[in-house]
This record gives C-alpha cells, sequence and structure tokens, in this order.
C-alpha cells in the first residue's frame, strides 16, 4: 500500500477543500501556528478512525494524543452544528487507485458525530456512496441512502468504517488498517539514567520516542547487534565521533555512549546535550526499518531538528533521503530549518534524489486566502516558486545591520564646515 494523497476541508484553520500530494519526502514549512502541525498529525485521526479500534466516528483522544476537548475544536469556525470532511488516497498492491472520503457532523446538544456522506472511489469511479437521510441522531443514527443499490438501508459504522459487505467488495477488510502511521512529534522524552526491560519487542519508538531505548535493548539482548553498530556508525560521523551502546545496569539497562579511541570512558547518555539524545529517536526509527525490512506505511516526523546545531541539520535531511532509496515508507516532516530544505535541494542537483519524490508546501498564515501553497523542486535544485517570507529573517537582519552601521558612521563623522 502506497499512500498517495490527503484530503481535508472545513479542518480546523482550513475551510476550502485541499488535496495534498504526499510523496517519498513531503516537507510542511510556515510560521507559528499556520497549521502545520494541524495538517502533519491528521495522518493519525485517519488511522485510528479506519483501524477498526475507535468507536466513535472521530476519537479525539488516544495513544497520548489529544486533537480537542470536543468535536466543533476540530472544525473551522467550530459551529455547534459543525461538520468536516477527511479522506486519504492510496495505491494497492495491484497498482489500483483508491479514494475514500468522509464527512462527519457532529451535534453539540447531544454529543453525537454522524458519518454523514462516505464515498469510496476506485480508479476515479464510484463503488461505494452513502448519504445519512435520518432526521434524529439520537433515533436513526445508522439510516442511509447507498447510491450503488438505489435504495435506503442501515448502516453500522464502526469510527470510519460501514460494517457493510457488497457483493463485488468487503470494505471493511480493504480500509482497515490501510493507513500505518508512525509518529514522532514535537515533545520527546528525556533520557532516563536506567531504564527497566519492557520484555516487548517494538517496532516503533512511539510519539514521545519512549520505546528508542525498549528497541536498542530488545537488539543487544539477543545479540543483534546490527542496529547498534549503524546507529554508533551515523553517530560517529555526524556528532562528534561518538557511538553508542546499551550497559547492563542490575535487572535493567542504560545507554551509554563512548569514543572508540578510548572506549573505557562511558558516558551515560542522559549527561550529554539534549540534541544527541533527541536526534538517537529518529536514527533509531531509521536503522530498525533499514535492518528489518520494515516498508511501507507513512511516518510522521515534527521538527526533527529541535534542540540540534545548525550544522547537524543538512545530515538529519541526509538520513531521511538515504531512507528514501532503501525503504518503501513515505515521510511527512514538519521543519523549520532552513539548512534542512537546502541539503534536499542540493542532493536533487547533484543527482542523488529524485525531484519527483520531494514537494514542500508553504503553510502560511491564517488570515491568508490561499492557505497551502505546492513548492515543486526540478533537476537543478531549483523551486518553481519561493514566496517572498521564507526564511528571510536572516537577510533582514544583515540589511538592518548594515543599515544602522552606516547611520552609526554618518553620526560620528565631523562637521564638513
Amino acid at each position: 500500500m502506497k499512500l498517495t494523497h490527503l484530503l481535508f476541508e472545513k479542518y480546523k484553520a482550513f475551510e476550502a477543500e485541499y488535496h495534498l500530494d504526499i510523496k517519498p519526502l513531503t516537507i510542511l514549512i510556515g510560521p507559528n501556528s499556520s497549521g502545520k502541525s494541524v495538517i502533519a498529525r491528521l495522518p493519525l485521526l485517519l488511522e485510528r478512525g479506519f483501524s477498526g479500534k475507535s468507536v466513535a466516528p472521530l476519537d479525539l483522544e488516544f495513544d497520548g494524543l489529544d486533537f480537542g476537548a470536543v468535536f466543533k475544536e476540530l472544525v473551522y469556525n467550530q459551529s455547534p452544528r459543525s461538520n468536516l470532511r477527511i479522506g486519504f488516497s492510496f495505491e494497492d498492491e495491484d497498482g489500483q487507485q483508491w479514494s475514500v472520503a468522509v464527512r462527519i457532523q457532529g451535534y453539540e446538544e447531544y454529543q453525537i458525530l454522524i458519518v454523514q456522506h462516505f464515498e469510496l472511489l476506485k480508479n476515479g469511479s464510484s463503488v461505494f456512496t452513502a448519504q445519512w437521510t435520518g432526521d434524529d441522531p439520537n433515533t436513526e443514527p445508522d439510516r442511509y441512502f447507498v447510491e450503488s443499490l438505489d435504495r435506503e438501508m442501515r448502516i453500522e459504522f464502526v469510527g470510519l468504517l460501514p460494517n457493510i459487505l457488497l457483493d463485488e467488495i468487503d470494505i471493511q477488510n480493504l480500509l482497515r488498517q490501510r493507513l500505518r502511521v508512525n509518529y514522532l512529534g514535537p515533545f520527546r522524552e528525556k533520557p532516563q539514567r536506567t531504564y527497566r526491560y519492557s520484555g516487548g519487542r517494538h517496532t516503533d519508538v512511539g510519539p514521545g520516542g519512549s520505546q528508542a531505548p525498549q528497541i536498542l535493548a530488545s537488539e543487544a539482548s539477543r545479540k543483534e547487534r546490527k542496529i547498534l553498530e549503524d546507529l554508533g556508525q551515523w553517530f560517529h560521523e555526524h556528532l562528534g565521533g561518538w557511538k553508542i551502546d546499551v550497559a547492563k545496569e542490575g535487572v535493567g539497562f542504560s545507554l551509554v555512549l563512548y569514543n572508540p579511541k578510548n572506549p573505557m570512558l562511558k558516558v551515560n547518555l542522559r549527561d550529554v546535550g539534549t540534541g544527541i539524545a533527541q536526534v538517537l529517536l529518529m536514527v533509531v526509527q531509521r536503522m530498525f526499518d533499514e535492518v528489518h525490512g520494515a516498508t511501507g506505511g507513512l511516518e510522521v516526523v515534527e521538527q526533527p531538528e529541535l534542540h540540534l546545531h545548525p550544522q547537524a541539520h543538512g545530515d538529519l535531511a541526509d538520513l531521511y533521503v538515504a531512507a528514501c532509496h532503501k525503504v518503501n515508507t513515505r515521510f511527512l516532516i514538519e521543519t523549520h530549518s532552513e539548512l534542512f530544505l537546502l541539503r534536499l535541494r542540493r542532493r536533487i542537483a547533484e543527482g542523488k534524489l529524485n525531484p519527483e519524490n520531494v514537494v514542500f508546501y508553504w503553510v502560511k498564515g491564517t488570515d491568508e486566502k490561499e492557505k497551502i501553497i505546492p513548492i515543486n523542486i526540478d533537476e537543478s535544485g531549483e523551486t518553481d516558486t519561493w514566496p517572498t517570507d521564507v526564511f528571510s529573517d536572516a537577510y533582514k537582519e544583515i540589511t538592518a545591520i548594515r543599515r544602522a552601521q552606516k547611520n552609526r558612521k554618518k553620526q560620528e563623522e565631523p562637521d564638513a564646515g
């Protein structure tokens, strides 16, 4: 399965309907409070709704994530009788193109959500469309008109999944867990001095990165040290020559850094800079996927450059460039780093990254009419458009410095008379 598009309408700050291409590297940029994180977290809402785990059409709190106190906080202008439309498109294993879109209606007075409209397309043609025809969400929550059958019928939704079996397709089985999303948010776990073994075998680091140490401990305990070796090599090349290891601590373990030139000197991860501990989480996920052949799905990362010196931002971009060539995972990354973007453009210009695999989205301020602008990149690394305010602050500051210097010089010059 390959995710190809995200759809949203009347979602948070975005009133209009948007179809975002999801490429192997999809990058969100823009000012604070413009809506980047809202877009980045949409796949999580969709994954939950189509997982079969959700009772309501949309769960607003799960896995430590909070999307709002009430449904209307997800909707543009927060009307009490609010509705929004969300969906996604994907390519299946046979190359068939599927799209699903769901409109969800909220009834605040009843604290009820109704799937108002559901549409499934295959290669652009309708497969199944259902429109809610009930008058009262309390008494008729499951009355729908099904277009392909040309009749009304009862349909129970499990989350966003219609519980219906057509002659030609089992919609629940088709859509359930189609979206596989790993998410690493901006609020990440601080390293602990020691950890207890969980006993499980984790496949992702988790929303806050808390499972990264367990992944490393699991690998070390099974004497499968490939991830530790690859992780240590990446740290050695990009972060000051350090390598990383798992050290036994009584019944638990700790993560330690050491320099290969003096391996007896080991430093607990908790005692090193915050940036190293933060980037560890991303590198562990990448190494795990490569070693274990994990493929498919979507990895969402918010602000990967957090706490890192700018010199390392480009190296972090290269981590994802390499992943594009090794795994079939797609990446949706929200960043404030100009150097991260420049490294991607440089790799395209060098012929090391296919420009067809990258798109930047400039997410503008909430007062703007056109709020999301795609920025495509050609083979030379040049962009087809670049808004004037994107990463212009450094230039403005330098210009202001030069202006101040000229003004001071004039003031200090002796009077010509």
